[in-house]
């Protein structure tokens, strides 16, 4: 986790922003082989100013009854999962405020 000063003029300097982030062990523990790996960021501003960057992972799974072990995803299938993720988070992002947000994290 890490400790960030007021990034917002009318934000009291009393508060710190807490960051959190996933320990390489548990990304680590998350890719697998035969899977892939999809990463996306999104920069939106809050509903009471504030500007973020989140940053999303995703991971293809194999279907029930699939007969291959593989379960990739072609390049087009990696864009449009990858819009889709950025879409969602900046509808999540722009119509709320950021204790909304911290409260769905």
């Amino acid at each position: 986790m890490f400790v960030l000063p007021p990034l917002h003029p009318s934000f009291p300097s009393s508060h710190s922003l807490f960051l959190f982030s996933i320990h390489r062990e548990k990304i680590n523990s998350l890719i697998k082989k035969w899977q892939t790996l999809i990463e996306a960021h999104v920069e939106a501003k809050t509903t009471d100013g504030y500007t973020l960057r989140l940053f999303a992972v995703a991971f293809t799974k194999r279907v029930p009854g699939q007969v291959s072990k593989a379960a990739y995803a072609q390049a087009a299938q990696v864009r449009a999962i990858r819009k889709k993720i950025v879409d969602i988070i900046k509808e999540k992002v722009e119509k709320n405020d950021l204790k909304e947000l911290v409260k769905l994290l």
